[in-house]
């Protein structure tokens, strides 16, 4: 089976190691990177049943090094805008998340 990849467009192409990127493409991660790195979030519930999400910074980093089809992986994050970064954030989360489709009874 084949990964997915997703590819995200640059609000604005930027120079990186010689080449003009006008998109980044992101892999998805094995489930030998789950097991690897983590999840790149955190859920759980307080005490009176409201559920809350934590980012796990340093997973998503770990992921981003290694699913970042660029030649020196994150470290192009510090050349692109913060609404690239949060789109390539956003790519990177859907892979991790359940498709709505599935039933709970199946």
């Amino acid at each position: 089976m084949a990964l997915r990849r997703i590819t995200i467009t640059l609000s604005q192409p930027v120079e990186w190691f010689g080449k003009r990127l006008a998109t980044v493409t992101l892999k998805e991660p094995t489930a030998a990177n789950l097991l690897d790195f983590g999840l790149p979030q955190n859920w759980g519930r307080t005490r009176d049943g409201i559920e809350f999400v934590t980012d796990n910074a340093a997973a998503q980093r770990t992921y981003l090094d290694h699913c970042l089809e660029v030649e020196n992986g994150c470290a192009i994050l510090s050349v692109l805008s913060f609404q690239d970064g949060l789109k390539i954030k956003e790519a990177l989360l859907s892979f991790f998340r359940q498709p709505e489709a599935i039933s709970k009874d199946a």
